[in-house]
């Protein structure tokens, strides 16, 4: 993949992420003020997405960091792609550091818009995004069998613990 197709693919994921699923949670909930809204509710909304957005970019570049380690494009493609199992960095807080992140940005602005349509489209998020992660999780399954059972064993999909224990 060139440069280009790079810089487009990280650019219109950023915009869709950072613009557009928030835009859609405020155009469904019928464009309600921003402004003002209880302090508190401010502060929490305001933590959950720097927080989502801080584990999502530092998820983006440990894998990036390991990928150009490894000669491994982001779509995977590499005989190498066996090697890596990530299970360091963010990762070793839990499976899906990318995805909790999003979750996590998301529902600061549910909060922030207190709507149950905002609340719909974070609920259609997750939907769409457990499928991608059982796909997922079968591939590294069989991929890297037992370390991988252990990594999930000892890890949680979206949080630092497994509920598996």
């Amino acid at each position: 993949m060139n440069t280009f197709t790079k810089v487009l693919k990280y650019t219109l994921e950023g915009i869709v992420f950072v613009v557009v699923l928030p835009y859609l949670m405020w155009i469904l909930s019928r464009r309600p003020a921003l402004l003002p809204i209880d302090a508190l509710q401010l502060f929490a909304a305001l933590l959950l997405i720097t927080k989502g957005l801080v584990l999502n970019l530092c998820a983006v570049m440990y894998k990036r960091h390991k990928l150009k380690e490894y000669k491994i494009d982001e779509y995977g493609h590499s005989e190498k792609r066996r090697v890596i199992l990530m299970t360091k960095g963010p990762y070793k807080i839990c499976r899906n550091p990318m995805l909790t992140g999003a979750i996590e940005y998301l529902l600061g602005y549910c909060i922030g818009l207190g709507t149950w349509q905002s609340y719909a489209v974070i609920v259609a998020f997750i939907a769409v995004a457990l499928i991608k992660i059982n796909s997922e999780e079968r591939r590294l399954l069989h991929v890297f069998g037992d370390e991988y059972a252990y990594y999930c064993y000892r890890t949680g999909r979206f949080t630092p613990f497994s509920l598996q224990k």
